[in-house]
C-alpha cells in the first residue's frame, strides 16, 4: 500500500471513531462533513465496540466447552434477540450440555420464535450452516453445535497455537459435509413449556 493510501486509510478510521464518540455521547448531528462517513453505515472500527460483540461478552461461563458452545452458535445467529428468548424459554442461557441434550427443546423454541415472525439470525453476517443442502437452517445451525461439543470440542481444547484452533474450526463443515445429518437432530416435540 502507497503512503497516501495509508494516510486515507487512517484519517478513515479516525474520523469514523470520532462519528462513534459523537453518538455515544448523544451529541447532534452532523457528526462528520464527510458525505460519505455522513451518509451510509459502517461497522465500528473496533470490533469490541460492536453491541452483538458487547453481547457476546454476557455469554461467559465456568465451563469451556459451554463457552465455546455458545461463541460457535452465536457466530451463527449474530443475534441477541435470539439469545434473550432461549434464556426466556430455558430459563438460563444454552450450556453445551443443552446444545447435546436439549436439542429439540432449543430447534422448538427458536421454530416457535420464528414462526412467531421473528428473525433467529441476523443478516450481518450470513453463515450457512450446512452448506449445500436445503435443510432447516435452524436445526442445521443446533446439529453443528452439537456436533462441535461432541466430535471437535477436546481437539479445540488440545490444541496449542490460534492456527491449531482455526483449523479444527474450519474442519467442522468440511466434517460435516461427509456425515449423514439428518441423524444429528432428535425428533422435535409438539410445544415447548413456558
Amino acid at each position: 500500500m502507497n503512503e497516501e493510501m495509508q494516510t486515507l486509510y487512517r484519517v478513515m478510521v479516525v474520523e469514523r471513531h470520532q462519528i462513534w464518540l459523537a453518538r455515544q455521547n448523544n451529541e447532534p448531528q452532523p457528526w462528520t462533513a464527510d458525505p460519505v462517513l455522513a451518509n451510509r453505515k459502517f461497522t465500528n472500527m473496533f470490533r469490541v465496540l460492536d453491541p452483538g460483540s458487547q453481547f457476546v461478552f454476557e455469554l461467559q461461563d465456568e465451563d469451556p466447552a459451554t463457552v465455546i458452545a455458545r461463541l460457535v452458535f452465536y457466530r451463527m445467529t449474530n443475534k441477541p434477540a435470539t439469545w434473550v428468548e432461549m434464556r426466556e424459554v430455558m430459563g438460563h442461557y444454552p450450556t453445551a450440555n443443552d446444545f447435546v441434550h436439549q436439542t429439540a427443546i432449543l430447534f422448538t423454541c427458536l421454530d416457535q420464535y420464528r414462526k412467531a415472525g421473528n428473525r433467529v439470525f441476523s443478516g450481518a453476517y450470513i453463515i450457512v450452516p450446512e452448506p449445500g443442502t436445503t435443510n432447516d437452517k435452524v436445526a442445521g445451525a443446533l446439529r453443528v453445535v452439537r456436533y462441535f461439543v461432541q466430535e471437535k470440542a477436546e481437539e479445540f481444547f488440545s490444541a496449542v497455537t490460534q492456527d491449531e484452533r482455526f483449523a479444527v474450526l474450519r474442519s467442522i463443515s468440511k466434517t460435516r459435509s461427509r456425515t449423514h445429518r439428518s441423524s444429528w437432530l432428535a425428533p422435535v416435540p409438539s410445544a415447548v413449556p413456558r
